[in-house]
């Protein structure tokens, strides 16, 4: 009941809450890994990226790492400045799942323009290119991410320049 009762909190941005329900959830069974992740996600979005990590510790020590968890790792990293490090996670989600949207949008917001081109790499192994570039574009344009949406279409135009999520998307894109 905690658990889902810190999910609705936190979906419904009351941060707070949600932590302090997934902390009763917790007390009640530290064994709960996913109420470790979650909490990792929160602390993540309160902008607590120290208690992130350690959150996203105890999950590793417990479970192993994941795509989802290396993408957290990175937004906490991220939030601590260490953009070094952050791509790096990202680049090794990528590196598992090819189609990871979220974690393709998040890459290309960090990765600096000049060196934009290094986009051509993930771009270029996407398994149903179309689809997962529309939602990295999508999640891109939703976060108001205009930087990462812009490196994203231009690195698919060097890549597929063909695909129709290009012209799809590019007036969605220069509106932003």
């Amino acid at each position: 009941v905690h658990f889902i009762d810190g999910t609705l909190h936190v979906e419904g941005d009351r941060i707070e809450a949600g932590l302090s329900e997934f902390d009763r959830a917790l007390k009640i069974n530290p064994e709960a890994m996913s109420v470790q992740f979650a909490r990792m996600s929160a602390l993540n979005m309160k902008g607590d990226f120290n208690g992130a990590l350690e959150a996203g510790q105890r999950y590793e020590a417990a479970i192993g790492t994941d795509v989802d968890l290396k993408l957290e790792y990175a937004r906490a990293r991220v939030g601590l400045k260490q953009n070094d490090e952050a791509e790096r996670l990202l680049k090794s989600c990528l590196a598992e799942v090819a189609d990871h949207a979220q974690c393709l949008a998040e890459l290309a917001d960090l990765v600096p323009a000049a060196r934009e081109s290094e986009l051509d790499g993930p771009l270029g192994k996407l398994k149903n290119f179309d689809a997962s570039l529309g939602e990295a574009l999508d999640l891109s344009i939703a976060e108001e991410r205009k930087l990462g949406a812009r490196a994203l279409l231009t690195a698919a135009k060097r890549v597929k320049p063909a695909s129709p999520v290009i012209a799809k998307y590019a007036p969605l894109v220069k509106a932003l």
